[in-house]
């Protein structure tokens, strides 16, 4: 461990806060930051809840990526970090910000390819198949291990792929991320029945919950979850499940994640 534990651009007391967002490189970065709305990182003291809100920031033109770049940001304070401190290279924060939005487009890309593959399978993936006017649904849940709370959203859509309705809802003293992913299914099954739906298609990104529907069985802690999906589904004229990957899932992720605000 370092004895010497001063920050090595400003000389204060290098914690995880007074790196990412209090020390003037910090701020001077943050403050270039391609938003609608600019963000003053001078006061903030908690990284978690800081990530959290950036979900909802909406990146300006010409930045020319949709994801979210403030992770990017906080990666690249910490290498250039270690590269004044190990080898004593100065960047600017412009220098910085360009190296983050790089990094980012990287990813972004890299996960382009992929993603249209699975595009031209996603209606052959039912274990079954469809009947006519089967209405597909997607889930997803978010989940904080340290509040132990979960967001749901799940979103329905017709044969011909166009939207007809959603709903999200949340809830507290939730044990793991896959029972959040087994509560969204079984909350969308619901909906769906209260709307009289009488066909469905539900997809989640969990796998592990999947190949335990399908199976009829799980580990202990999901076990009264699983009995109640079971039972509901059985309550449709038709309903399967199926996986879908979470870079097609992005609508429900998008209704999900805010539940964990409300």
């Amino acid at each position: 461990m370092r004895e010497n534990t001063a920050c090595c651009r400003c000389g204060a007391i290098e914690t995880t806060d007074h790196l990412l967002f209090q020390c003037r490189f910090a701020r001077d970065l943050w403050s270039l930051g391609p938003w609608e709305t600019p963000f003053d990182s001078s006061s903030c003291d908690s990284l978690s809840a800081n990530l959290l809100a950036s979900l909802h920031w909406r990146n300006l033109p010409p930045i020319g990526i949709s994801i979210n770049i403030f992770p990017w940001i906080c990666w690249i304070i910490w290498v250039e970090r270690n590269r004044l401190l190990f080898e004593k290279r100065i960047s600017t924060p412009e220098e910085a910000l360009i190296k983050a939005i790089k990094a980012a487009r990287e990813w972004e890309a890299a996960q382009l390819a992929p993603q249209k593959a699975l595009k031209l399978n996603l209606r052959s993936t039912p274990e079954k198949e469809l009947p006519p006017n089967t209405i597909t649904c997607n889930t997803d849940a978010a989940w904080i291990a340290s509040s132990i709370k979960a967001g749901f959203g799940w979103i329905f859509f017709d044969s011909s792929d166009m939207e007809i309705h959603r709903g999200s809802s949340n809830q507290l003293h939730v044990s793991s991320a896959c029972m959040a992913e087994a509560l969204a299914v079984r909350e969308a099954l619901l909906h769906a029945s209260s709307l009289g739906f009488t066909k469905i298609w539900l997809r989640s990104v969990s796998q592990v919950l999947i190949r335990e529907i399908n199976q009829k069985r799980g580990p202990t802690e999901l076990f009264g979850v699983l009995s109640d999906i079971i039972s509901l589904s059985s309550s449709f004229q038709f309903c399967c499940f199926s996986f879908l990957p979470r870079d097609l899932n992005g609508l429900a992720d998008s209704i999900a994640k805010p539940q964990l605000c409300a």
